[in-house]
């Protein structure tokens, strides 16, 4: 469930019994068209309901927005050793499971003797992590450069390793226990006694492809191609090595190091940095393929083919846009980027995001569900290289002024960014202690336990315990004395209408709190996010709620760990849809069963809390075609 309530978008639909009837709204990275059957249209007109969606709260402001507002954590220190730096972390997240990756450099005398690949986890959304475990062998050979990519509970890292003949080769480390136990290593390139190295992997439920650039077709000259293999039973068995780039096709001096890899179904994209022989400097490059590699489009050179280098930092895909950054190494070296609205053929012109005298560069870009795009890089300045970011909220067109996100002693650098349930997962190293050690930062911070996040604007709140005898006046003091806010309004619906409390005409409907509703808080005056803690009693078993004919704002069940929308409707044959407001999105997101992806898990939220499972902290949108009462299970 989202809190918070802006400006509320919601599509009223009016039933026809001869007019096909269809509503569109976009949910995680998909656009999704659900077509409203025609039993769903014969219900509403049996009890003459008069929409499918929600109804709109009267007096909601317009344009409240919290996003931007939600903060940052402090930064958490992963590894700590004082004899080796631990470097270029990389990040994968599936709910509360984040998974990390590095290279841990071990010195002696000065010199590196050995680097081996590393993994931490955290199982808690990034709170607490676990102790290092090396996922490569333990040996006097060179296994760096690592990738990781997860879908559910499988979690993959690939790594370039030199074990055999001291000749890197693409190696790769498989978890199908969300990183507790891993199935051991073993090689995916040929071993030929040419390079196989700079790997990167994707995956997509079942799918996984892993890229990497190859010298066996140029081994004197050392120029490589990209190779490709995929798995379709998670890394169980591998096809063939696949050549995806040919440069014998323009010129065999060229060199091809790919730099990251998506897959969404069939569809590959992929970014790679190719040296041009004639100026002798590097270019952004992308292809993309839509059956698995096995064709691709002609390589598109992104950025400027001129006498400086462009390293491409990183892709993104949401819907039908393509998001490529890359800096370029001239005298600032600055991050610069590149979109395109119709995945990959067609392309606006190159965008330079930083301008400043200091060097900018190791960009990354992602995307949140609501379409919003990030670019997090390390910039000098200021006097030492920190962590930047930047936001667009229009698809890459505009941009917010860079935001400092580290401010250490020293420098850090290499950062890598996800983000989960619109949770911003940071990961990068720094040598603020003397050896480069890796850390992690994520937005929004953990809120305190047993709290509450609360924003300026309305707030869907049900209450986790049972606070007395109060009545909505009552709830609004408190509120306005643990968050030092203002509480103008409550409002909630009841019997198909909305009823409301309003503090400045005298508190008017200043009626008991009853726990078996949903309110909406209208909260102003905060200067950010806010954390209020209830002081009542935890409510031992679930709440027995009346349901009534239309829609009912009701209290999310509290047992809800793996509850989603789909088992609610399949728990009361009554029960048509459910419906869960997107804060930042700014509309519903709802489920009626004839579309299954369209389901979500009742407990996600996009301020990041995670409840315990004895509270009752948010709450959704029940439809109903008769009176019925339903006991959450």
């Amino acid at each position: 469930m989202k809190k918070g309530f802006g400006a509320l978008l919601i599509l009223f639909i009016l039933l026809s019994a001869t007019v096909g009837v269809s509503v569109m709204w976009r949910y995680s990275q998909h656009t999704v068209r659900k077509e409203v059957d025609r039993e769903d249209v014969m219900r509403s007109q049996k009890t003459g309901l008069p929409d499918v969606s929600p109804p709109s709260p009267p007096g909601t402001p317009m344009g409240v927005s919290t996003r931007g507002k939600l903060g940052w954590s402090e930064d958490i220190e992963l590894t700590n050793s004082s004899f080796y730096d631990s470097e270029k972390p990389v990040v994968a997240v599936w709910g509360d499971f984040v998974h990390v990756a590095y290279q841990d450099y071990w010195s002696y005398g000065g010199f590196d003797t050995r680097v081996e690949v590393r993994y931490v986890r955290s199982v808690d959304g990034g709170r607490t992590w676990s102790e290092p475990l090396n996922v490569s062998a333990v040996d006097d050979q060179y296994s760096k450069a690592p990738d990781i990519a997860c879908w559910e509970n499988n979690v993959y890292i690939v790594w370039s390793d030199t074990r055999d003949n001291n000749v890197p080769e693409v190696w790769i480390n498989i978890s199908h226990d969300n990183g507790k136990t891993w199935t051991g290593e073993f090689n995916l390139s040929k071993i030929d006694g040419n390079w196989s190295n700079w790997p990167h992997i994707a995956v997509d439920k079942n799918t996984v492809v892993v890229v990497w650039g190859d010298d066996r077709d140029h081994p004197e000259e050392g120029s490589r191609s990209v190779y490709m293999r995929v798995s379709q039973d998670n890394g169980t068995t591998w096809g063939p090595e696949i050549r995806v780039t040919n440069i014998t096709d323009i010129d065999w001096r060229y060199d091809d190091i790919p730099t990251q890899v998506l897959v969404n179904g069939t569809n590959v994209y992929l970014v790679f940095d190719r040296f041009f022989n004639d100026t002798g400097y590097a270019e952004t490059m992308f292809m993309k393929s839509t059956d698995l590699g096995q064709t691709w489009t002609t390589p598109v050179l992104l950025s400027q083919h001129d006498g400086y280098n462009s390293y491409s930092g990183g892709l993104a895909v949401y819907d039908t846009w393509v998001f490529v950054v890359w800096e370029n190494a001239s005298a600032e070296d600055e991050i610069y980027l590149r979109r395109s609205p119709d995945l990959g053929d067609a392309w606006f012109s190159e965008q330079r995001l930083t301008w400043d005298s200091n060097e900018s560069g190791v960009p990354r870009v992602c995307v949140d569900s609501f379409g919003n795009v990030f670019v997090v890089f390390a910039d000098a300045r200021g006097g030492s290289t920190q962590i930047w970011l930047m936001e667009s909220e229009d698809f890459g067109e505009n941009w917010s002024t860079p935001i400092q996100l580290t401010n250490s002693t020293g420098f850090s650098t290499s950062p890598d960014m996800i983000i989960s349930d619109n949770i911003k997962h940071l990961v990068f190293y720094s040598d603020r202690t003397g050896t480069d050690e890796v850390y992690y930062k994520r937005s929004p911070p953990f809120p305190p336990p047993g709290s509450i996040p609360l924003t300026n604007g309305y707030n869907y709140l049900a209450l986790p315990s049972y606070l007395g005898d109060i009545r909505v006046g009552d709830l609004a003091a408190m509120i306005e004395r643990d968050t030092g806010g203002t509480v103008p309004e409550i409002v909630w619906y009841r019997s198909n209408h909305w009823e409301q409390w309003v503090k400045a005409i005298g508190g008017t409907n200043n009626v008991s709190v009853d726990h078996h509703l949903g309110y909406l808080v209208h909260v102003e005056n905060l200067s950010g996010i806010a954390y209020w803690t209830p002081n009542g009693t935890n409510y031992s078993a679930p709440l027995s709620l009346d349901l009534w004919v239309g829609w009912n704002m009701i209290p999310v069940p509290y047992a809800n760990n793996t509850l989603y929308a789909s088992d609610i409707l399949s728990q009361n044959p009554h029960i048509i849809a459910v419906a869960d407001w997107d804060e930042q999105k700014q509309t519903y997101r709802i489920y009626n069963g004839s579309n299954s992806s369209m389901d979500f898990r009742i407990q996600e939220n996009t301020l990041g809390v995670v409840y315990p499972t004895t509270w009752n902290a948010n709450n959704l949108f029940i439809l109903c075609d008769d009176y019925t009462t339903w006991t959450p299970a």
